[in-house]
């Protein structure tokens, strides 16, 4: 995923630079500018870097989870049944 979202930082910033410093990299240039969809591709990497990085904090808190041993839990018997006092006895 940092992959993915490195290329889309690098593309939208090329594709900034390209239309800031050479007005001719593309044709048509009186109407080529940065529209919404410019915008819309610079919302989408910080998309997939907040989502790369909420993917890697999952991963290790998961894998934290995995490596460690299991808690032991108390596997005590049931004793028999007593009563609250020792004078006091249960009819069934």
């Amino acid at each position: 995923m940092f992959l993915s979202a490195s290329i889309k930082v690098i593309s939208v910033i090329m594709f900034g630079l390209g239309a800031e410093y050479d007005q001719y990299w593309m044709p048509d240039p009186e109407i080529n500018y940065p529209h919404i969809s410019y915008g819309l591709a610079i919302l989408s990497c910080f998309g997939t870097i907040f989502s790369s990085m909420a993917h890697q904090v999952y991963r290790n808190i998961v894998l934290k989870e995995y490596r460690q041993p299991a808690m032991e839990t108390a596997t005590t018997q049931p004793g028999p049944l007593r009563a609250p006092y020792p004078h006091q006895s249960y009819k069934i």
